[in-house]
């Protein structure tokens, strides 16, 4: 994960994200090689940082890259539904936060994305985005291995709870 370590400020957990009080943030600095032409961030990088927000709370769940290679199971974006709200500029850290929104513990996952900028403290980003497990050799669907849906607490909205 080189470009995670390149943007890596620190790995908490934070009151900041208030959408979901229940999630898992890591904070990425905006370095010079993530601004378009507009003087911003690129919407790429957006999705590569809640990709990796996603990755690293796998990790920290235990579905370590170890554990995928032995399931030989994967998570992989199904749909995204992602607003843009504020642009970050060069040298920004944002801290990016998310959490298990629904999970079937069958085949599919959705997850829930807020993106705050420390500066300010405003949200820059909020967004969704459904998985679904696949098999890695043949990359079709494959019900999710009892470690992959052990790990996944449910937020639940109306309590802020994980079940």
């Amino acid at each position: 994960m080189d470009v995670l370590q390149k943007h890596l400020a620190s790995s908490v957990n934070s009151n900041l994200i208030t959408d979901f009080p229940l999630s898992f943030s890591i904070d990425l600095r905006v370095a010079a090689s993530d601004i378009d032409d507009l003087g911003h961030m690129n919407n790429a990088v957006y999705v590569n940082w809640l990709d990796q927000s996603h990755l690293y709370h796998m990790f920290n769940l235990g579905i370590t890259p170890l554990v995928m290679k032995t399931t030989q199971c994967a998570m992989v974006v199904r749909h995204s539904d992602l607003s843009y709200l504020s642009a970050l500029r060069f040298n920004e850290i944002a801290r990016v936060g998310t959490c298990v929104f629904a999970c079937d513990r069958k085949l599919r996952l959705q997850r829930r994305f807020q993106m705050v900028r420390l500066e300010d403290r405003q949200t820059v980003l909020r967004g969704s985005i459904d998985y679904v497990c696949i098999g890695i050799k043949k990359g079709k669907p494959k019900r999710m291995p009892e470690v992959f849906s052990n790990a996944f607490a449910v937020f639940d909205q109306n309590n802020n709870k994980a079940e």
